[in-house]
């Protein structure tokens, strides 16, 4: 039938002959309007930008029908991973791994939670986190130094510190806190010192630089 059209039907009894009674009552009806659901539209263009250790900027072009978009959704691996919301087309993705390759896409979102399929993948891999610089050595005793150093200008992935010397860990320092005092040395005795920045997954950076100390004597008194 066709759809938003007006009916009127019978039925007649048809023998084998081909023969047909009388009209049957009458029955009118109007058939139903089409209902079309709207799909969303994917975004297209996704670029990944200002990719750093633990955060990547993503640009999209929005879809050029675009009236039921709500939000937009980032997915990595089919698992969402960040939500954008509003109708910008530009989101720093945050929380993510040193060193580690990803490929994401971008959905539309409608406010009913319906979703577009994927925009064109992007693959990327974060960046190394960064070092520690301007270490300094101070307060030095027979067992013990007081460091100091300037976190790295881009500090998000940071969770700790690692003091190395000669490439051995002597100590971590809880926190991104810049000051630690570093105890259990031995007297009389040199140490080449480094720092490392630490990320959550215990990633480390390269070393600061390095600062070369020598304990002091006992004194007996």
């Amino acid at each position: 039938l066709t759809p938003e059209t007006s009916y009127t039907l019978t039925v007649r009894s048809i023998d084998k002959a081909g023969k047909s009674s009388v009209d049957s009552n009458v029955q009118t009806f109007t058939t139903s309007k089409v209902v079309v659901v709207a799909v969303l539209n994917p975004p297209k263009s996704l670029i990944a930008s200002d990719i750093k250790e633990s955060s990547v900027v993503l640009t999209w072009t929005a879809p050029i029908v675009n009236d039921q978009v709500a939000d937009y959704g980032i997915y990595s691996k089919n698992i969402m991973i960040a939500k954008a919301l509003g109708t910008g087309t530009t989101y720093r993705v945050t929380g993510l791994t040193s060193e580690t390759a990803y490929s994401v896409t971008v959905r539309s979102l409608d406010k009913s939670g319906k979703m577009s399929v994927d925009s064109n993948i992007q693959t990327f891999t974060t960046t190394k986190i960064g070092a520690p610089t301007n270490l300094i050595a101070s307060q030095i005793t027979e067992t013990s130094v007081v460091l100091t150093w300037t976190a790295p200008a881009d500090a998000t992935s940071v969770t700790d510190y690692g003091i190395y010397s000669n490439n051995v860990l002597l100590a971590t320092s809880a926190g991104t806190g810049t000051t630690y005092k570093l105890t259990g040395l031995t007297p009389e005795t040199s140490y080449t010192l480094t720092v490392r920045s630490i990320d959550k997954a215990g990633k480390s950076s390269v070393d600061s630089n390095s600062k070369t100390i020598t304990t002091n004597k006992v004194v007996v008194i």
